[in-house]
C-alpha cells in the first residue's frame, strides 16, 4: 500500500509517494512536474511513513533549490 502527497515549494508542486520497502522499512519517491528535465528522486529509507515522506520533501526541495529558476 502507498500514500500519495502534494507539497507546494517556491511555486513548484512536489508529488511524493510514500511505499513499504524490502525489510520492512517505508520510502518516498518524489517528481516535481513541470522541471525539464523532469526531477524526481528517493528520499532515504525511514522506519515510519512519516519519516520517509519528510526524508523525500527535504531531498526535492534541495533539489529544487538547485534549479536555475528556483
Amino acid at each position: 500500500m502507498s500514500a500519495t502527497h502534494e507539497i507546494e515549494y517556491k511555486g513548484r508542486t512536489i508529488k511524493i509517494t510514500v511505499a513499504m520497502a524490502t525489510g520492512g522499512k517505508q520510502i518516498g519517491t518524489f517528481t516535481v512536474p513541470g522541471t525539464d528535465p523532469l526531477v524526481r528522486g528517493t528520499g532515504a529509507d525511514a522506519n515510519s511513513a512519516e519519516a520517509a515522506l519528510h526524508s523525500a520533501e527535504h531531498k526535492a526541495k534541495e533539489m529544487i533549490d538547485r534549479l536555475p529558476s528556483a
